[in-house]
């Protein structure tokens, strides 16, 4: 599983990284529209989407490699044992909460693809693949996270 988790999470990324240019190309095809006087309706709410898309293909593999950004004023000041048990703690908590967020944003792809829901204008664009994208991104990342929480048990229970 982790091997799997962790091939997904390189795809993922060079997914990421190729959105970025996509995004560049989104915002000069607006910028050149309107410059000429002749703007291509939906380009900036692509960029947009685009940029989601980038940041939560991301998500995961900045968790592997533990990339996120944290807070450790606690942690600094406890000893090796106690910092453990709240890496547990804190692991845990965030693999819960993302469970919820993956359970919600799940439901709320289901709902807009079946209302079809989309932005509004001369071209309206559907929603619903870029938050598909958001679940799958979402659920790899709990996976992660999962992992993540494993290896903190792990360590927690490991004799020095």
């Amino acid at each position: 599983m982790k091997h799997f988790i962790h091939v997904v999470n390189r795809i993922m990324t060079q997914l990421s990284g190729v959105s970025l240019g996509f995004i560049m190309i989104f915002i000069l095809i607006d910028i050149i529209g309107r410059t000429i006087s002749k703007p291509v309706f939906g380009a900036s709410e692509l960029a947009i989407f685009t940029m989601i898309i980038t940041v939560y293909l991301g998500l995961s593999y900045c968790e592997e490699k533990s990339g996120h950004v944290r807070v450790e004023v606690l942690l600094s000041h406890v000893s090796p044992g106690c910092k453990k048990i709240l890496n547990v703690i804190s692991y845990s908590l965030v693999f819960i909460m993302l469970g919820v967020i993956v359970f919600s944003v799940g439901k709320y792809a289901i709902s807009a693809y079946k209302n079809n829901e989309a932005i509004a204008g001369p071209r309206p664009l559907i929603i619903y693949p870029v938050i598909f994208l958001m679940v799958i991104s979402c659920t790899i990342y709990w996976l992660q996270v999962g992992l993540n929480l494993i290896e903190k048990f792990k360590e927690l229970f490991k004799r020095n």
